[in-house]
């Protein structure tokens, strides 16, 4: 057999293994599509506020033992918060309620026409505040923990560099 012949069964090879691969995600992506419509936000939880583009929820405890510190997750402006609570045992929220911690979250809905003069000041110097003065209403503590992630976690890290004595 020739370098010529042998470079070519290993093409042949790796084709015929990419092609397999890619029949089996086809298969696993049509299984997907035929399993039973999946519920999103599956921890339970109260709403304490909404305004405008602004949803503030509660999760209720899984626990007896709560922390006394609360935890605020700040969701990103364009993604909504159940990113975090998909499903059952596929949930941040899940996972931190069960280990004891008093879960919040501050949700955004896409801004309407009328909301389209919010910019960060809004967000940081309004929003987030409201959302945590109730907090410190219903838990009694003075500091709470915030989470933030993507635009979330700089909206966060905006409030917190300015009122570091409550996070």
């Amino acid at each position: 057999m020739s370098s010529a012949d042998g470079a070519q069964d290993e093409l042949n090879r790796r084709l015929q293994t990419e092609i397999d691969r890619a029949l089996q995600r086809n298969i696993k992506g049509l299984e997907f599509l035929t399993l039973p419509k999946q519920h999103v936000g599956a921890m339970a939880k109260d709403t304490l506020l909404r305004r405008g583009t602004l949803q503030f929820y509660r999760y209720r405890p899984l626990v007896n033992d709560v922390y006394r510190i609360p935890l605020v997750i700040v969701s990103p402006t364009s993604n909504r918060g159940y990113v975090f609570d998909l499903a059952r045992g596929q949930s941040l929220v899940e996972y931190l309620l069960l280990r004891g911690y008093d879960v919040f979250m501050i949700d955004w809905l896409p801004p309407r026409k009328d909301e389209s003069r919010l910019g960060l000041a809004d967000y940081v110097l309004d929003f987030i505040p409201s959302c945590l003065a109730q907090v410190r209403e219903l838990t009694g503590e003075p500091t709470t923990t915030l989470l933030g992630y993507c635009m979330g976690g700089t909206l966060a890290l905006l409030y917190a560099a300015l009122h570091p004595e409550t996070v």
